[in-house]
């Protein structure tokens, strides 16, 4: 994470940042998509990317919506750590 800039020391005690990389045959990078918590690249175009069927240029982020299981889980956190950053 830290060799490619993915790390987020700021986030949570530290966290990699979400990205897509498509690491051709030549080992050669393909296609790469440095994402947000909230905006990413969807496995749907990436394995349309893959497959041919898609461009590079055109794969589009799309807002991630969390559902009630992850919710949950982010109430649940909250309620046993309390709401706070880990730096608090």
């Amino acid at each position: 994470m830290r060799a490619w800039d993915l790390y987020n020391a700021d986030e949570m005690g530290g966290i990699a940042i979400p990205a897509v990389f498509v690491i051709g045959r030549d080992r050669r990078v393909q296609y790469v998509s440095v994402d947000t918590t909230r905006n990413r690249v969807s496995t749907e175009a990436v394995l349309d990317f893959l497959s041919g069927a898609g461009d590079a240029a055109t794969i589009e982020r799309k807002p991630v919506h969390a559902g009630v299981r992850e919710f949950a889980r982010a109430i649940g956190n909250a309620i046993r750590r309390g709401l706070r950053t880990p730096y608090e």
